[in-house]
């Protein structure tokens, strides 16, 4: 919608229970482009075309109420309780200890651990904490709707809330199942997920399987995933789980990476350049490179100082960054 006109009339096929129009209702509130912002309204034209039916508001609704539910977990579940070994999930019947830390509790980290417990369990009698755990399961149960409507966004954010656990179910089946789902409908992130699933395998779930994970990884990079490009790039320049080296191929890759903004392929890319991998030596190139990364982190920092001083330290043993 490009105008309040348009807006109204919109809103007239809403009031007619028209799923569509709902949903465009709910994004114009949400957005605040041709109507004044109003969460509250957005989210509630969202529901009824959500109730209707409409995937993707199913999901976008889905996404809505399990970051605010997060948000307010977040807020009561104690500080490091994590590190302490406390089980966030807030959704499992008995949310206690998921883990305990490998080494011995001193009896100082004893007597912390046990304080963290208690106001974790604090936490949990309070009606906030309540409120946001069932908002969390109501967020879940929409996106789950959208996932089964085949909408992909869906299916990726489950893949990744199951995987991720804290405040949320922790079940690497269901993660695995949704990450699948997403990448047969062509989602890169779903498929680069997917790739690194099969790479180290998990437990129970997922067999390793190398040879799967190169051809998703790949499937991803032709998807147009970042990452995937970057990390393929670096398998064809170290010859690792691929058929042979091709370090042309690895820049070619890295260059497409790096024009689209992906800053770990600007920075291979100009390492590539100066020690001459994949096409001739070139260090004021890989110079002028690094000069255009807007974050200039430490690394950034101290390799342009030694391509500066036409420094033989660099390789891209050890020199690249996956």
């Amino acid at each position: 919608m490009k105008s309040a006109s348009e807006f109204d009339g919109m809103l007239e096929k809403a009031n007619q229970n028209d799923p569509k129009a709902q949903y465009a209702v709910a994004k114009a509130y949400l957005d605040g482009r041709v109507v004044a912002k109003n969460y509250q309204l957005g989210l509630e034209w969202c529901e009824k075309a959500a109730q209707n039916n409409h995937a993707y508001a199913q999901f976008h609704l889905g996404h809505l109420k399990t970051r605010e539910a997060t948000q307010t977990l977040s807020g009561l579940i104690p500080p490091f309780a994590n590190s302490f070994g406390v089980d966030l999930n807030p959704v499992g019947v008995s949310p206690i200890f998921v883990r305990i830390p490998n080494a011995a509790l001193s009896v100082n980290n004893a007597q912390n651990f046990q304080k963290v417990v208690e106001a974790y369990q604090k936490a949990q009698r309070t009606p906030a904490y309540q409120d946001a755990r069932n908002q969390l399961l109501v967020g879940l149960d929409w996106l789950e709707k959208a996932a089964a409507q085949g909408q992909m966004e869906a299916q990726y954010e489950l893949a990744e809330l199951y995987q991720t656990g804290g405040p949320f179910p922790h079940d690497l089946k269901k993660s695995v199942m949704f990450a699948e789902m997403a990448s047969d409908k062509g989602h890169s992130g779903a498929t680069a997920m997917l790739s690194n699933m099969n790479q180290r395998g998990i437990d129970g779930v997922l067999k390793a399987n190398r040879a799967k994970s190169l051809e998703l990884l790949k499937k991803a990079s032709r998807l147009g995933d970042l990452p995937s490009q970057n990390l393929l790039a670096l398998k064809l320049i170290y010859g690792e789980d691929v058929e042979r080296q091709d370090q042309p191929g690895a820049l070619q890759l890295l260059e497409k990476a790096a024009n689209a903004g992906y800053s770990k392929s600007l920075y291979n890319l100009a390492i590539c350049h100066y020690c001459g991998v994949g096409a001739k030596k070139d260090p004021e190139k890989a110079i002028q490179l690094l000069q255009t990364i807007v974050d200039q982190a430490e690394l950034v920092v101290n390799t342009l100082n030694k391509m500066l001083a036409g420094s033989k330290e660099i390789s891209i043993y050890g020199g690249l960054v996956y």
